[in-house]
């Protein structure tokens, strides 16, 4: 089964896009023994970054860059605000 989280634009580099994305993944939805997870980020340029769930650090923590391209329902629950627009001026 495959999910996509849909394009976000970011300074964060790939590999912790797909590790933030696969954590909160697993987080919403508790990994099965007979699974596969892993989660893949395309960039437009051409390049990919993929993290399998036994690549995931247990002290690895998203920096505001990565969390802000997530989508709302994939942060930590205490980081869930949209992310604040700048005024028009």
């Amino acid at each position: 089964m495959c999910e996509a989280y849909g394009r976000a634009t970011t300074t964060a580099a790939p590999a912790d896009i797909a590790r933030a994305a696969l954590a909160g993944h697993l987080a919403q939805h508790p990994a099965r023994s007979t699974d596969t997870y892993r989660a893949t980020v395309r960039t437009d340029a051409g390049g990919t970054a993929t993290i399998h769930a036994g690549d995931l650090d247990a002290g690895w923590t998203a920096g505001p860059d990565v969390l802000e391209a997530l989508p709302i329902y994939l942060r930590p629950v205490g980081q869930r605000a949209p992310r604040a627009e700048s005024p028009a001026g």
